[in-house]
């Protein structure tokens, strides 16, 4: 009878290859909606290789489902947000990729909008008024000019005065909010 001592070492596998990411692109979106969800997509190394996701820079009010890889939610903040995801299968393998997700404050619409007509000197006097934003707003023209004989108060929103003079005139007055975001009408 023989016997022999073994000294054996199992060793993990030597894990190559890669984890790629598919770019999303840049986004756009307002704040205060709903985006169409993103759904992200990771290739690896095995056909049907499942993936934990992960995101950082996200805009504010959006979520990333880490087990399926899409993004949802409604942005709260708006500005220009670099957005890095990584997704690692279960093998460790990780890749990531970034994009521009750039977040715009939704328009403040402002009402009335038609404007009332006015005769030559006759007291003309219309106030103007934001829907949503945060107060205090700020009031200006911001294209064209009111009719000759009529002014734009900057704080109240009323466009006050006597015309003098008789024709047509195209104007844009905008609303800059407390955020300082601006719409106009």
């Amino acid at each position: 009878m023989g016997t022999a001592d073994f000294t054996w070492a199992i060793t993990s596998p030597v894990i190559t290859g890669s984890v790629t990411i598919a770019s999303p692109g840049a986004w756009w979106n307002e704040t205060g909606t709903a985006i169409t969800p993103l759904a992200l997509v990771a290739m690896g190394t095995e056909p049907g290789a499942t993936f934990t996701w992960s995101a950082t820079g996200l805009p504010a009010g959006l979520s990333l489902a880490a087990a399926n890889g899409t993004i949802t939610g409604s942005p709260t903040t708006a500005g220009t947000y670099p957005v890095t995801l990584t997704a690692t299968d279960i093998s460790g393998l990780a890749g990531t990729t970034g994009f521009t997700w750039t977040i715009t404050q939704a328009s403040l619409p402002i009402s009335p909008t038609s404007r009332a007509t006015a005769e030559v000197g006759s007291a003309f006097n219309e106030t103007l008024a934001v829907i949503g934003g945060k107060a205090p707003y700020t009031w200006s023209v911001t294209a064209g000019s009111l009719p000759v004989g009529l002014a734009l108060g900057k704080v109240t929103g009323t466009i006050s005065g006597k015309p003098s003079v008789a024709g047509t005139s195209t104007f844009t007055v905008t609303a800059t909010d407390a955020t300082l975001y601006g719409s106009g009408a």
